[in-house]
């Protein structure tokens, strides 16, 4: 079987890590071949034209020759530039790269995800807030994985979301509107409010970003089947190490 070669291809580097000596193990997400694994010969060495430019965050042009999983990178060079990401947002960014490792099948092309991972980049980079960005760029790696979020009718009736009405969130149904029923603890519960706005992109609506958040978070806990991301780790970890700073600098601060 004779091997495949791509030319410049847009892409972003999700993780790498060594691979024998000189190496770099790459996992890759592009534009129009979706998340593939590549290995960077050389790549380690100190003279390596390489060694700098094959980091997370960076849109790059990438060359690659080879069959299967596991292609050998043949070249990369800068595609345009993203402003960069401020320090205290690279784990949100590195978020964005679990998703799309974790969620994502290699080999699938999804030409519109790629732009709205693009999108989220320079967000995290430019806006004001963070938050908006993260949760467009959930709602259409959900739609694009063919697990789309249900939000404008009610799963049971079918009837329209009303946005005053409290509402069960069934991953794998949709909005369950909460009538007396008992409803099992770690059920998500949101308003219909909540629901519309998500529809509608309006994820800046602070009234409903929490809720916004936790249904996220659980739907993408449902189809993540288990698998705990590193980035939530380390965000629960920073957290703890700034409260705990707060509170050496403030012993009078409530914890």
């Amino acid at each position: 079987m004779s091997a495949t070669r791509q030319v410049l291809q847009a892409g972003f580097i999700l993780h790498h890590r060594p691979y024998s000596d000189t190496s770099l193990l790459l996992e890759i997400w592009t534009r129009d071949h979706g998340r593939r694994g590549l290995i960077a010969r050389g790549a380690r060495r100190g003279k390596s034209p390489l060694a700098g430019l094959l980091q997370p965050f960076k849109a790059l042009s990438l060359s690659w020759t080879g069959r299967g999983d596991l292609a050998t990178l043949t070249g990369a060079e800068p595609r345009g530039s993203l402003p960069p990401i401020p320090g205290s947002r690279l784990i949100s960014g590195l978020y964005l790269n679990e998703l799309l490792y974790r969620l994502c099948q290699r080999h699938d092309p999804h030409p519109q995800l790629f732009d709205a991972y693009e999108l989220a980049l320079a967000a995290l980079a430019t806006d004001a807030d963070e938050t908006p960005g993260l949760r467009r760029f959930e709602k259409t790696l959900l739609a694009e994985i063919g697990y789309g979020l249900a939000v404008a009718r009610e799963c049971d009736s079918g009837g329209p979301i009303e946005p005053q009405q409290q509402y069960a969130y069934l991953p794998d149904r949709g909005p369950q509107a909460v009538r007396g029923q008992t409803i099992p603890r770690d059920t998500i519960v949101v308003s219909g409010r909540t629901l519309l706005a998500i529809e509608r992109d309006a994820f800046d609506d602070i009234a409903v970003a929490g809720e916004i958040k936790r249904l996220m978070r659980g739907v993408l806990d449902y189809h993540l089947a288990g698998h705990a991301l590193v980035s939530r780790r380390w965000r629960a970890s920073l957290a703890q190490l700034e409260s705990d700073d707060a509170s050496r600098k403030d012993p009078l601060r409530p914890t």
